[in-house]
């Protein structure tokens, strides 16, 4: 057997096509990470996209006179968890415990009753606070039907829901 002899500037060749695979290599990956990143669609902003549109709705359909009741639940006191009536008509807001929500016999309002306008206002301030937020929304009304905040994310203790239910309007 004999061997044959590399042609002369065989190994020349070999070596520039090795430096300039490497360079076309560096040159790719320079330009991949130079080109901008995917826009990430923040969660936060298409959930106050949605309590905005919400909130259009509620304000163009809400009655001039309407009652429902509000249930909350979180870990706080019973006169904050108890369920509440609101009331709105021609003379203003009434929030009251009645026999049939909440506890009986009592002749005052909830403490911090929160109204419709004041629910939106809690759930957005949740968003923005980066909490985890829940919300269902009326289909005819606009007006949040139900909500669960979970500030933190982590504890029970921090939850907060509320339940808007019973609503009509006073004819």
């Amino acid at each position: 057997m004999h061997s044959q002899k590399p042609k002369p500037g065989f190994q020349t060749a070999t070596l520039l096509a090795g430096v300039i695979m490497l360079l076309i290599i560096f040159v790719s990956a320079g330009y991949i990470l130079t080109l901008p990143a995917p826009e990430q669609t923040d969660s936060s902003d298409t959930r106050l996209q949605e309590i905005d549109s919400q909130r259009r709705l509620w304000q163009r359909r809400r009655p001039d006179a309407y009652e429902y009741v509000v249930d909350r639940d979180c870990n706080c006191d019973a006169d904050y968890a108890d369920p509440y009536r609101v009331t709105v008509d021609a003379t203003g807001k009434t929030f009251r415990f009645d026999a049939d929500y909440g506890a009986p016999g009592l002749g005052y309002g909830p403490a911090e009753p929160a109204d419709i306008d004041l629910l939106f206002d809690l759930i957005e301030a949740a968003i923005v606070a980066g909490h985890t937020v829940f919300v269902f929304y009326d289909s005819d009304y606009g007006y949040p039907t139900n909500a669960r905040i979970i500030r933190d994310g982590a504890s029970l203790d921090e939850e907060y829901t509320f339940d808007v239910r019973g609503f009509q309007v006073i004819r």
